[in-house]
């Protein structure tokens, strides 16, 4: 799965690659003599990732390589509905880094967060606008 991240917050980092999901786990299942794997827990809204940095501000103090936690505010793949009936899509994937206590490091998020996304406070105290 080749995703491409953009970075919401301002650590420094301007897009990032998805590595992987802490708990996605695969199955081995066999349809019509095919045998194929499946992913199960693959990241959605609200989801923690590990992500490498792909391009980085200059003069900012991560490097282009580094691994890092986010956890993602905004997804493109699927209309979201909403507590009061209507549906939401974004139009770009969207993450803010988190450190290792799962905390946000940047001081300010740009765009809409997903409502989805308040069970990390320190994140969705950050937003501008929650949809």
């Amino acid at each position: 799965m080749a995703r491409i991240f953009k970075v919401s917050c301002n650590t420094g980092i301007k897009t990032a690659n998805y590595i992987s999901a802490p708990k996605s786990k695969q199955r081995l299942i066999q349809v019509g003599g095919i045998k194929s794997r499946i992913r199960l827990g693959m990241p959605r809204v609200s989801s923690i990732v590990k992500v490498s940095a792909k391009e980085v501000r200059p003069n900012g103090h991560t490097k282009k390589g580094e691994i890092k936690l986010g956890i993602i505010i905004r997804s493109k793949e699927k209309e979201h509905r909403a507590i009061d009936g209507c549906s939401i899509k974004y139009f770009d994937n969207a993450i803010a880094i988190l450190n290792e206590s799962l905390e946000a490091t940047g001081t300010s998020i740009e765009g809409v967060v997903s409502a989805k996304v308040a069970s990390v406070r320190s994140v969705f105290s950050l937003a501008k606008e929650a949809i």
